[in-house]
């Protein structure tokens, strides 16, 4: 059990797909019983890319000598692995599906770039930009899963998930500046080695003052308790 708990590494993205997919309901200023399946479906979403991940960095994980991937640390069959992953992808797209709406089509989408951010073939996380831009939108999306259930699109959930779009972008940018040094030696190309630590933090910075802008434009137009 726990290294099934370790496979799906709940403690990385759980919390962030319970604010983001709240604040999409948030700002509605309403509330439906469609919210409990639509978390359901993201919190199966993010598994699934995350375990995928994992999946197929094994053997560069195995090779590391990696104790935090149970498949590579031979605690977890790969074949209960994929059964775990791509059940967990069946279950949210099931539930975008009889959802519908807009909500179906966007996150079959994003479901399809979580699957080509990892796979070997393509490995959409190994190019730059495309490394920041995946993992900002599927985060980022989220607040549309929450607004679309009860509200058409519209400019409040448009500023609303670039906002949070920007917030995940920020969160990977902080993370490969903080690889820069281990990316530059293994030869790894992402945003920041192309674009150098100094252009990302003042990328960071900017993208930092458009969410405030952002933000406060949102709790001046459009704040749910108005």
């Amino acid at each position: 059990m726990k290294a099934i708990i370790d496979f799906l590494r709940p403690n990385e993205y759980f919390k962030e797909v319970i604010l983001f997919s709240s604040l999409g309901l948030l700002f509605t200023k309403s509330f439906s019983f469609l919210f409990l399946p639509v978390l359901i479906a993201n919190l199966a979403l993010m598994a699934f890319a995350f375990t995928f991940n994992d999946i197929e960095d094994s053997k560069e994980d195995k090779i590391k000598h990696s104790k935090r991937n149970p498949i590579s640390h031979g605690r977890l069959g790969k074949v209960a692995a994929y059964i775990i992953t791509f059940g967990l992808l069946l279950v949210s797209i099931l539930i975008y599906f009889m959802i519908g709406r807009l909500v179906f089509p966007i996150f079959g989408t994003i479901a399809i770039f979580l699957f080509l951010y990892s796979w070997k073939p393509i490995r959409l996380k190994s190019k730059p930009v495309s490394d920041i831009l995946i993992h900002g939108i599927g985060f980022g999306a989220l607040p549309l899963t929450g607004y679309l259930i009860i509200k058409p699109f519209d400019t409040t959930i448009f500023l609303l998930t670039s906002a949070t779009t920007m917030i995940s972008i920020i969160g990977e940018l902080l993370n490969e500046i903080r690889d820069y040094n281990v990316d530059l030696e293994s030869k790894f190309k992402t945003t920041v080695i192309i674009f150098g630590k100094n252009l990302s933090k003042t990328f960071v910075i900017f993208l930092a003052i458009s969410i405030g802008l952002i933000f406060s434009y949102l709790f001046y137009t459009a704040l749910p308790f108005n």
